[in-house]
């Protein structure tokens, strides 16, 4: 499988408080929607703290053009009420960052928690500032 999700073990943020995507090489939407319901399976919304996502891109060798907005609005409309910020890592001005302003219009409330950066250090880095942020 070329799309993974784990709770971040990292050591960076406190446990069980962030979930990592891992996108690799090519890979499909039916593989995002069976991790997108994996991470919903967890039950996050009863944990007593804000659930970060980070999805990293990096070693990504595109998004699924067919259907991409589609399932994009899906995932983005498929939260649990303690989500807090959602971090792209997608270096580049691919086709990420061509679909992020559509998204942002078709979806603005839910897309406020969505930010795109260039490096993991830059998600961790955003992240820990939140959280900083929200005590």
């Amino acid at each position: 499988m070329s799309l993974t999700i784990h709770w971040d073990n990292s050591g960076k943020l406190p446990p069980y408080s962030c979930i990592f995507w891992n996108f690799e090489g090519k890979w499909d939407w039916n593989e995002f929607m069976q991790c997108d319901q994996t991470a919903y399976n967890w039950h996050m919304e009863h944990l007593d703290h804000p659930i970060y996502t980070i999805a990293d891109m990096t070693d990504s060798t595109g998004i699924p053009r067919k259907g991409a907005i589609n399932f994009f609005l899906k995932s983005v409309n498929n939260v649990v009420p303690n989500r807090a910020l959602v971090t792209i890592i997608a270096p580049g001005r691919g086709f990420m960052a061509a679909i992020e302003p559509i998204m942002r219009r078709l979806a603005p409330v839910t897309m406020q928690a969505y930010h795109r950066v260039q490096t993991l250090d830059e998600a961790y880095e955003l992240i820990l500032s939140h959280m900083a942020t929200a005590e």
